[in-house]
């Protein structure tokens, strides 16, 4: 089953922001305040000086990645869930109705609450994939529920504090995207600054462009390794395991609390479409990124995993600025030798992106 990258970074942390100057008062405009544009500084340097990029998995560098997003959910699971949970096997086929051991009682609240990456675009809107916003639980009856059960963190690299976070207002779906598949797995998100809690400290926000093949071309996306971003589970996952919260060697997996990222090497449709795995999942708006082993082992590959879902894929230009080439999406497994993930191709929606926000009134849309 090819895995949608719901619960990370095939890498492997306590991260400090340090101190920087208060977020700047926000505008007293009331009828402003639930669409005013955030605070965010401009023309930071990548990486920050001293430190150095590890292209294998590593602990993202302070201030990295001022344009990345948390989705987590506002809701908890109860007393009782973790008590049935406690109950389980691992093996999901020895359960009633093959019900998965989730490990409630094993993971950290920040590990259980936390479901998906973004990116932040500026003006209140954000960009993911689409199975993190419209997949399960967020279908039929209940797909306005994703306003109220998920919520947004921004403007710091850690997820178990830190930063702001911020309630949704507005979600806005490919409307030829289904539940449970895998093509135009792409979403916007719009945060309101109502209801905000925390804040933002200075150079912590920056939105990110979007990376045109027409602009830039897509031999730029070759000159270096691109890079990927989040908070997903560290071990990896061989394609079909019946237990998803363990690793190909059994052991539990866990998300890291500090942001990490992890480089790959571009592959364009055509080329990930060699990979006889995933050929039968591909379509237009999809590209992959191919890791590579660390030195001295060749069975593990760096890539993106579970809980990285919606996170950016972005590409470093000869200046220094980010372009954000793709999102995670989906892959036959994680870390697995010689066998790419997939990510939605940003470029192939840039017109998508630009269009569907205009007219946007609060709710869950389709376009």
């Amino acid at each position: 089953m090819a895995l949608p990258r719901f619960l990370a970074l095939l890498a492997i942390g306590g991260l400090s922001l340090g101190s920087s100057q208060p977020e700047p008062p926000e505008p007293e405009d009331e009828d402003r305040s639930v669409y005013q544009v955030l605070p965010e500084d401009e023309g930071d340097e990548y990486p920050p000086k001293g430190a150095e990029p590890i292209i294998l998995g590593s602990e993202a560098p302070p201030g990295a990645a001022p344009w990345q997003v948390q989705i987590y959910s506002t809701v908890p699971y109860t007393a009782a869930e973790k008590r049935h949970d406690a109950t389980l096997s691992p093996i999901a086929s020895r359960n009633p109705g093959g019900e998965a051991k989730k490990y409630l009682n094993e993971r950290n609240d920040y590990e259980l609450n936390h479901r998906c990456g973004g990116a932040y675009l500026g003006e209140l809107w954000i960009v993911t994939a689409a199975h993190c916003v419209a997949g399960k639980p967020f279908v039929g009856d209940k797909v306005n529920d994703v306003l109220t059960d998920r919520r947004v963190r921004m403007g710091t690299q850690s997820i178990s504090g830190g930063g702001a976070t911020y309630p949704i207002d507005a979600v806005v779906i490919h409307r030829k995207y289904e539940p449970g598949g895998k093509s135009h797995d792409i979403a916007l998100i719009r945060i309101t600054t109502r209801g905000k809690r925390g804040s933002i400290q200075s150079g912590r926000l920056k939105s990110i462009r979007l990376f045109k093949r027409e602009l830039y071309g897509e031999a730029s996306l070759r000159a270096r390794p691109l890079e990927v971003y989040g908070w997903g589970v560290t071990g990896p996952l061989v394609h079909g395991a019946e237990n998803l919260r363990l690793d190909k060697d059994g052991k539990l997996q866990r998300s890291p609390s500090s942001l990490h990222y992890v480089g790959v090497t571009y592959l364009s449709y055509r080329e990930c479409r060699k990979y006889s795995a995933l050929k039968g999942s591909l379509a237009r708006g999809m590209i992959c990124g191919l890791g590579r082993a660390r030195d001295g082992e060749d069975d593990v590959f760096s890539d993106s995993c579970r809980g990285d879902s919606g996170g950016p894929l972005i590409t470093k230009r000869s200046d220094g600025t980010e372009r954000l080439v793709g999102l995670v999406s989906w892959g036959k497994g994680c870390g697995m030798p010689d066998m790419p993930g997939v990510y939605v191709d940003v470029s192939h929606y840039s017109l998508w992106i630009e269009t569907a926000k205009v007219g946007i009134e609060p709710g869950v849309w389709r376009r």
